[in-house]
C-alpha cells in the first residue's frame, strides 16, 4: 500500500463485475491519529496537557484542534489563542501527528475536559463521557436568538450541493461531510472527514478561527447520521437548523427539542422527515 498525499492513499485491489475479474488501484479515505494538545499558563510556568487522540482523515488539523476545543468549551474566543502549530509524526515509526494549541499568558481554561480523554475513534459519539451529567445542556446556553425560517424547495436545493461538495468522497467513498448554507439554499462551505464529528470540529474551528461564531443565521447539514454529539456541538456554535441524509438519534432529538432547535432527517430527494421544529419549516411542497 502506498501512501499518496494528505487525505488519499492508494491500493491494489481485485474488484468482480458480474463475471469480469480485474486487478487495479483503488483510492482509500486515510484514517490516522492526531493528538489535540492544549498549552495554558498556571502559575508563571507552561502546562501542556494531551486532551485527545482522535481518529481523523488528514487536512484542517488546525481547525480540528480548534473546532474540538471550543465544543468541548476549553476556550472561548479567538483573542485566547497565542498560537497554534501542526506537528508532523517524526518518523514513519512514530505516526502520531500532534496539533498545539497554546493559550495566551492570563488566559485559563474555561474548564477542564471532561469529555475527550484518551482514543477518540473516528465514529466515536460522546467517547470517554464521565458522567451522565455532561449529556445535559447547560442552563446557560438556552438559546437567545430565534430560529430562522426555510424553505423546504431551499433544503432540497442545499441536499443536491451536499454531494458535489464532497471532493474526496467522490474519489473514494468514504468520507463524511459537515456543510454550511444560508436559508436561500446556497451551500457556503464543506468540509470532510472519515469522523463526521471531526467534519463538524473542522467546519467550526476554522469559522471559530475567524471569529465569525455564532451561526445564528445559517444551516448546518450533514451527510449521514445525526447523533447527539454533532446537535450539541452545532448548538455551541449558534447553529439552529441542522439536517441530516440519515436518521436522527433519541438523544438528538430529545436536545433539539430542549434547545428550540430544528432538526430534519432523510433528507433526500423530494423527502424529509422532521423531528422538531417544523413550525420553521415554509413551502412544503417538495
Amino acid at each position: 500500500m502506498n501512501q499518496v498525499h494528505n487525505a488519499t492513499q492508494t491500493c491494489q485491489v481485485t474488484r468482480i463485475n458480474g463475471v469480469t475479474t480485474m486487478g487495479l488501484q483503488d483510492d482509500l479515505a486515510v484514517e490516522s491519529p492526531l493528538t489535540v494538545v492544549l498549552e495554558d499558563w498556571s502559575r508563571g510556568v507552561i502546562r501542556s496537557e494531551n486532551i485527545a487522540v482522535t481518529m481523523r482523515t488528514p487536512g484542517e488539523d488546525a481547525n480540528l484542534g480548534i473546532g474540538l476545543l471550543f465544543t468541548e468549551r476549553l476556550i472561548r474566543q479567538r483573542s485566547d489563542i497565542e498560537s497554534v502549530q501542526v506537528v508532523p509524526a517524526p518518523s514513519q515509526t512514530a505516526t502520531v501527528d500532534k496539533v498545539v494549541i497554546k493559550l495566551r499568558q492570563g488566559v485559563t481554561r474555561a474548564r477542564e475536559p471532561m469529555l475527550r480523554r484518551g482514543h477518540v475513534h473516528s465514529s466515536c459519539g460522546v467517547c470517554a463521557t464521565v458522567s451522565p451529567d455532561d449529556l445535559q445542556m447547560p442552563s446557560d446556553e438556552l438559546p437567545t436568538s430565534p430560529t430562522p425560517n426555510i424553505s423546504a424547495n431551499n433544503i432540497q436545493q442545499l441536499i443536491d450541493h451536499l454531494r458535489e461538495n464532497q471532493a474526496i468522497f467522490q474519489a473514494t467513498g468514504g468520507l463524511h461531510a459537515a456543510s454550511i448554507g444560508n436559508c436561500q439554499g446556497h451551500l457556503l462551505s464543506t468540509h470532510e472527514d472519515i469522523g463526521r464529528h471531526n467534519a463538524l470540529d473542522k467546519l467550526i474551528g476554522k469559522k471559530f478561527f475567524e471569529q465569525q461564531l455564532p451561526l445564528n443565521d445559517f444551516v448546518l447539514l450533514v451527510s449521514g447520521r445525526t447523533s447527539y454529539e454533532l446537535v450539541h456541538k452545532a448548538h455551541i456554535a449558534g447553529l439552529r437548523i441542522v439536517i441530516g441524509v440519515g436518521a436522527a438519534s433519541s438523544l438528538a432529538v430529545d436536545y433539539a427539542i430542549a434547545a428550540h432547535m430544528t432538526l430534519i432527517g432523510f433528507a433526500r430527494k423530494n423527502r424529509l422527515t422532521i423531528y422538531t421544529g417544523e413550525a420553521q419549516i415554509l413551502e412544503n411542497q417538495l
